[in-house]
């Protein structure tokens, strides 16, 4: 065994199992390396921390609650890692397999200590998970369509239904727990959004894709922010003025949903401008917020909206 060797494994010992307020005394890392084969001195410990430190690792020696080395800082904090942690669990697209995989990974950032101080902590709410394990790959080529500019094929899963499609991939987006796929079906002149959870066969072709700027508003650069707050829980249509009239409440809850490009305070209320999809993601937006927002045009948004709730009106019919 070479000190190289030596070091290396010291150094994992510190990464796993120790912390500041779990040191590791010499004379156990002396016992832990010999019982693994590794001869081991108490000098050669000290001339190991020496070289760590000097390599630009935090090892720090602890006098209480009793004397040890261990690893002061690392890559990511605890607090850092227990927000990733949160995340992956929180993201709905991510198989549960995977999720357990993520989890346990980003519990080796920290010690075992504080790994399991987490685990303690994270609340978890029993959502549904995806079950589809092709995602990950998916992710994958698409990022490297979209690096390479080409497009790509897949087979999209929609009802009980599966089609195949030939798409120009512009950005992925990440709304609402669901991930998608922002661009442009050859045979539109559009952009559409798919979620990555319901495709399968992704490949990248040799065929260029097709310039963002011939099928949106977008020219320099493809704009994935400025997209996904046009359109309310992702749904589709193309970006119009809307114009709102909202309570204090209702303008809360609008600018929860994307910045109102016009704010005006009037006797009745707010007046809000803003330019978003005008279709079903947005009646449905609209008719959550009930009496909060009132729509003053386009009309034919106006007349979703009361349409939408005369269907619910009718279902209760005499209840109400």
């Amino acid at each position: 065994m070479n000190n190289g060797s030596r070091l290396l494994q010291i150094l994992r010992l510190l990464n796993e199992r120790t912390d500041e307020e779990h040191p590791i005394k010499t004379a156990e890392l002396v016992e832990i390396l010999e019982r693994n084969g590794i001869p081991t001195e108490r000098k050669t410990v000290y001339r190991s921390m020496e070289t760590l430190a000097e390599n630009g690792y935090d090892v720090e020696i602890s006098r209480t609650p009793e004397q040890g080395y261990f690893l002061a800082s690392r890559d990511f904090e605890t607090v850092e890692v227990r927000l990733l942690i949160d995340a992956v669990l929180a993201a709905s697209f991510i198989t549960q397999k995977k999720t357990d995989v993520l989890v346990k990974k980003l519990e080796g950032l920290v010690s075992v200590y504080q790994a399991r101080e987490i685990h303690d902590r994270v609340f978890i709410d029993n959502r549904v998970k995806s079950s589809n394990e092709h995602i990950y790959y998916s992710i994958d080529r698409i990022s490297a369509a979209i690096e390479q500019n080409k497009k790509i094929t897949l087979i999209y899963k929609k009802g009980g239904s599966e089609k195949k499609h030939t798409v120009s991939p512009y950005a992925m987006a990440w709304n609402k727990d669901k991930f998608y796929l922002i661009g442009n079906i050859s045979e539109y002149d559009n952009l559409i959004h798919l979620r990555l959870d319901k495709m399968s066969g992704v490949e990248v072709t040799d065929e260029p894709s097709r310039p963002f700027s011939e099928v949106s508003e977008y020219r320099s650069y493809f704009d994935s922010a400025d997209y996904v707050s046009g359109h309310i829980n992702m749904f589709g249509g193309d970006p119009e003025y809307i114009e709102l009239l909202c309570t204090e409440k209702g303008y809360e809850l609008l600018a929860d949903q994307f910045e109102p490009g016009v704010n005006i305070k009037r006797e009745d209320g707010v007046y809000v401008r803003v330019k978003a999809a005008a279709g079903q993601g947005m009646i449905g937006f609209l008719a959550q917020c009930g009496k909060e927002i009132k729509v003053l045009s386009p009309k034919r948004l106006a007349d979703g909206v009361a349409e939408h709730a005369r269907q619910i009106l009718s279902m209760y019919g005499e209840q109400c």
